[in-house]
């Protein structure tokens, strides 16, 4: 499952973009589930933020998915568990992506061993400055 932004250009300049969002997260626990934020730069492929140079200022992945039961997140860093209060996430933009076109996609992976009743991941207040 994923949510993905409209396509927001970022002004030219020196002056790195920051993310921020609040979230709460509803995963299979320990760490059998969860959510990543991938971005894509003027229509190209997606990749997880920090390996298309991001940084988390605060809020960032708490843990890294199980591998095994065919979850598409396995092995990779992500949020995992529960949260039920909202908690606030900055993610700092490389400087490389001022002038561009970008999207951000919220993914969510789910094992294959239970169903996602009652499962979420709850994204509000998205802002980028």
């Amino acid at each position: 499952n994923s949510l993905v932004t409209p396509s927001i250009a970022l002004p030219a300049g020196s002056t790195p973009a920051v993310l921020r969002f609040r979230h709460t997260l509803n995963f299979e626990t320990p760490n059998w589930d969860g959510g990543v934020l991938d971005v894509s730069v003027n229509g190209g492929a997606y990749s997880d933020i920090i390996t298309a140079g991001g940084s988390f200022q605060s809020g960032g992945y708490n843990g890294t998915v199980a591998t095994g039961f065919a979850n598409p997140l396995a092995g990779q860093p992500a949020w995992t568990g529960l949260q039920s209060a909202y908690g606030n996430v900055a993610v700092q933009l490389p400087v490389s992506f001022n002038g561009n076109n970008i999207r951000f996609r919220f993914r969510g992976g789910w094992d294959n061993s239970t169903t996602t009743a009652g499962a979420n991941w709850r994204i509000d207040g998205l802002s980028l400055q």
